[in-house]
Formats: C-alpha cells, structure tokens, sequence
C-alpha cells in the first residue's frame, strides 16, 4: 500500500521497491504456500483431496508434486488425493513450481456404526500380496443352508473396520435341499495395510445393502486379497467340504486325530514348496485341492485358503489349456468343485463340466457300469465328477460318441441308470471281480468306488440299495483283504499282472471314508470301530509322506470328513 504494508495475494516470491526523498530501497517478500485447512484429518479406508490456497503465476503454471513422508500411514497420488491407510500422522510436501508448502495429516480409525448384529457373519479382509493401499477382492462366501437366496443378493452387505463397502455381489451355481444358496462371490475394492496384515469386519444378509453396487471384474489370476470368514464354526457350518468338525473339535478327539492334523500343518507347507506348481505334484491323483480348502474350513486359517487357491488356480489353468486331458486319477473334480465355491471362479466350473463330459461319455461307452472289468477306480471318478457337476449346476456336456454328437448328457437320469448297472457286478459276498485283474479286485479302487457310492446317497438320492451294497464290500474287504499283522489293505486280492498281495496300509485312507461313513448313516458302531482301526494303520506310513507328495494326499484324502462321521 501507500504507507507500506504488505498484503500476500498468492503464494510465490517477489521483489518490493520503495523510492523515498531521492532513495532507492528495495526488499525480497516471500507468501508461503496455505492450504484450505491448517491441518488434515482422514479415516483409514477414506480418502481427501488436498486444496491449496491462492497461488503466484509461477507456481501456479509450474509443476506439481505431492509427497508423502509416511506412505505406509497415507498416501498420495499425483492429483492430491490422500488415501488414509492406517492409524498414525504423517505430512505431505506439496512442490508447485517455485513454491512448496507442508501439511500436516492425521489418520484416525473410523467410528463404528455400532457393534456388530447378533446375526453378523465374522470376517477379514485378508491382504496376500502388495504394498499398502488399494487393492480389489474377488472371493466366494460359502453359505449355510437357509442363510439366503437368489432373490435377495442385495440383502449382502460387507462392513470393514466398521464402513459398509460397495460390492458386486451374484449367486453361484448350487443350492440346498431347501433351495437357498451355497455361495455367493462378492467383489470389491479397498484400501487395505500391506500384505501378511487383516482389515477386521463382518458380513449380513437380511438387510438391503446401502453401500452401493460395483459393477462385475474379471477373475483374478494372482491372489491379491480375499475376503474370508474368520470363524471356524460358521465354515463348518455351511458343510461346503461336506460333514465337518472344526480344528478345536479335533483337538479334542482321539490322540490319533490330533496326530494327524499336527502332521498335516507340518508336512503341507514342506511339500507345498518342494512342489511349487501343484502340478508338478505327481499330478492330483488323490484331491489335494479339495483337502487344502477343507483344511481353511476347519481351521479358518487364511494360509490354507492361498495354498488351496494356488493349486486350484493352477489345475484349472493347466485343464483349459488345448490338449490337455486327464485320465481318471489325474482329475481334480471334487477340490476344483469346491475351489468354484471358495473363489467364484468360472474357470473351476467349466473344468469340472468337461471333466462330465469325458468321464461320461468313457462310462457310458468304454468302462460300462454293467462289466465286471475292474475299472471301478474310473467309474467312481466318474460318478463323482458327475455329483461334482450337479452339485455347482456346471454344464455335463454332450455325447460325443453317439450319433448326432450333440445330446446334452442329463446327468439326473443316467446317475440312477449307471448305480442299477453298478450294483449287477458285485458278487453276493462284496466282491468286486475284474477281468482286467484277472478276476480279482484292486481294494484302494473299490474305495474311491465306495466314496462315490456314499455321495450317491447324500447328495444325490438316498437310495437304499446303496447301503447294502457298501455294507456287502465292506464287510467282504474287513474279512478278507485286511492283513491284520500290517493293519494294511492288500494292494490286491489276487496275483496277476501289476496285482499283488502287498499289504498297503499308505492307501488305506482311501478305504477310510466309506467305513466311517456307513458306521454314521446306518448308526452302527462296528464300522465306526473298524474305520478307527483302518486310520490306525496309516499312521506308521508318515514317514514317507514328506518324500513321496502322493502319498500324503492319499493319507489326507477325506479325513476331515471321517473325523465328524466317527462321532
């Protein structure tokens, strides 16, 4: 002004004259950078955009850049938006041409909108991979029967650290007796800490979502974050690895069972990375997926759900891949059915319905349910493919070997056609003859045949020839196949060909299922007796399973479901 007071307009630096009596002054006058606010506050999760003050041309026309000094507390993009990512305080430098300016930035955690409802499902948004900030989910939530149906998705609501998350949300494929749903797949987008770090939260579905509606992403292939129930008892409950007890159930069961799950937690991780690609794993002869993902379930631990979704990932990549074919122990229909429910994952789907369409076609036209040849191993595999597929509702495909090669496969009709052809190829006294092992029967194979057959009855139709069939073969296994001095099921019946009398206890838990299973259906403690015993004589094997991943597998094969069938 006319007397000398200095008024800053914009932020920046100028020269100030004074001419005074003949006298020449001059003086360098610096604005500082303002901002809207002294200071900045943000919820973690939340973001807020920085606002500068008034600004000199030079700085103004000049570039811009912001700063974080604590990008793990917030971050910062190129536009000023500053994304809260965990409690704390840190500053931002901003740089505009010639100017710069610092604010400070406190991250605070958010008031929850009040405590959790009684009915709330418990989870955490579990970060695998990536630094601190933004990252999208894409994950399958099992549901128990009753919880909801496909008529209500926009009853399905996410709160994280208390904030309800906008989320795309569709039915998968599969329902309940009572027609509600098995799972939903949710997808989102978050700000979450980096990974090995678990955004707390919960879930409801009676409520209309408020959050909002997000439009579909691609399935993800890497594992980035996942949004996983934390409760045993709820995973449990949904029975989506089928008749389960929790991990605390175990430990509170025979010394055997605890045994075994303690090797299970030590050997998986070992043979996980002596196989990093799953399938460099001697194939997935006996279900590793399935039993990895039954492991999370019963423990709610997320280090199991990312090995299980590795393996999976990598079978279903590896089976659409042009030429690649299994044969019946190389399939991986029941972990890949279940890898379809955990993740969304329309990949597993389509997997499991081309594996329908292989193994049907072969029954149907090659290994015939109504020949007594012995290949019972691929029947079972394909009688289990084909619950699989019902079980997710995937497309079983058509029939390629009969004129016009195009008839859609219905699997409800020819399940009970092929379980009447089954049953005129079992001997009156359990025995299961093959002309391919020259008359004899492979017992590990009548096992895989006899898991098929009990998923017949409880997942398809209760149909009671299936009891006295599995009755008759296990009896006729337990009085004859079993070598009492080993606790070991023969390898085979007779001598002939790659048959032989060896007693195998490693493959007894092949066998296992359906002994605790009939014992539980048919409410007969006798079988539950002799299925303690069959467990019994795996456990000396383990000192192979590290050495040999197969052979782990086939220790694992089912045991989840045989410890709650024992009960």
């Amino acid at each position: 002004s006319s007397t000398g007071l200095v008024t800053g307009v914009g932020a920046g630096s100028t020269l100030i004259s004074a001419h005074a009596a003949g006298v020449n002054a001059s003086m360098s006058v610096t604005v500082p950078m303002s901002f809207s606010t002294a200071s900045l506050s943000v919820v973690v999760g939340s973001t807020a955009q920085i606002a500068l003050g008034a600004l000199s041309l030079p700085c103004a026309n000049g570039t811009r850049a912001y700063t974080s000094a604590a990008p793990t507390v917030a971050t910062v993009s190129a536009a000023g938006v500053v994304t809260a990512v965990a409690v704390g305080a840190t500053t931002v430098t901003v740089n505009a041409g010639v100017c710069s300016g610092t604010l400070p930035v406190a991250v605070t955690a958010p008031t929850s909108s009040g405590p959790a409802p009684a009915n709330a499902v418990a989870v955490n948004l579990q970060r695998f991979s990536g630094a601190a900030g933004a990252v999208t989910f894409s994950t399958g939530i099992p549901l128990p029967q009753g919880t909801l149906r496909s008529t209500a998705l926009a009853n399905v609501r996410l709160f994280l650290a208390g904030t309800e998350q906008p989320l795309f949300v569709r039915a998968l494929g599969g329902l309940h007796p009572d027609g509600s749903l098995r799972s939903v797949q949710i997808q989102g987008r978050v700000v979450a800490p980096a990974a090995g770090s678990a955004v707390l939260g919960y879930m409801t579905f009676d409520t209309p979502r408020a959050a909002g509606n997000l439009t579909q992403v691609a399935d993800p292939t890497t594992l980035e974050a996942a949004v996983l129930p934390s409760s045993q008892d709820y995973l449990v409950s949904t029975e989506a690895g089928g008749k389960m007890l929790t991990a605390a159930q175990v430990a509170a069961g025979t010394a055997n069972m605890r045994a075994h799950d303690v090797d299970f937690e030590t050997m998986a991780p070992q043979i996980d990375a002596k196989y990093p690609n799953a399938w460099a794993r001697d194939q997935s002869i006996y279900e590793h997926v399935l039993t990895h993902y039954q492991h999370f379930l019963q423990t709610a631990d997320p280090k199991w759900y990312k090995m299980a979704w590795g393996m999976g990932n990598a079978y279903q990549t590896y089976f659409l891949t042009a030429g690649n074919y299994p044969n019946e122990w190389a399939a991986t229909a029941e972990g890949l059915a279940l890898h379809y429910w955990m993740t969304g994952d329309e990949k597993a789907r389509k997997v499991v319905g081309n594996f329908s369409e292989w193994f049907t076609g072969g029954t149907e036209n090659v290994y015939k349910f109504d020949v007594a040849d012995g290949y019972v191993r691929f029947k079972g595999r394909s009688m289990l493919t084909a619950l699989d597929c019902l079980k997710i509702e995937c497309n079983p495909g058509v029939d390629k070997y009969n004129n016009p090669y195009t008839t859609p496969y219905n699997l409800k009709t020819i399940l009970p056609s092929e379980l009447a052809k089954l049953a005129t190829t079992i001997t009156s006294t359990g025995f299961w003859p093959g002309t391919y092992n020259g008359g004899g029967q492979k017992n590990f194979m009548v096992g895989i045949q006899l898991t098929a057959l009990t998923r017949y009855y409880d997942e398809f139709s209760p149909d009671p020839s299936i009891l006295l069939l599995v009755k008759k073969s296990l009896d006729y296994m337990m009085a004859n196949e079993l070598d009492v001095a080993s606790q070991g099921f023969r390898y085979c019946s007779i001598l002939f060909g790659d048959c032989n009398l060896v007693p195998q206890p490693g493959l007894n838990n092949l066998i296992l299922p359906a002994y605790a299973w009939y014992g539980y259906t048919a409410k007969d403690v006798k079988y539950v007796a002799q299925a303690d015993q069959i467990f019994a004589g795996t456990r000396p094997t383990r000192t192979m399973w590290t050495t040999y991943a197969k052979q782990f597998d086939q220790a694992m094969y089912r045991v989840a479901n045989y410890y709650f069938w024992r009960q």
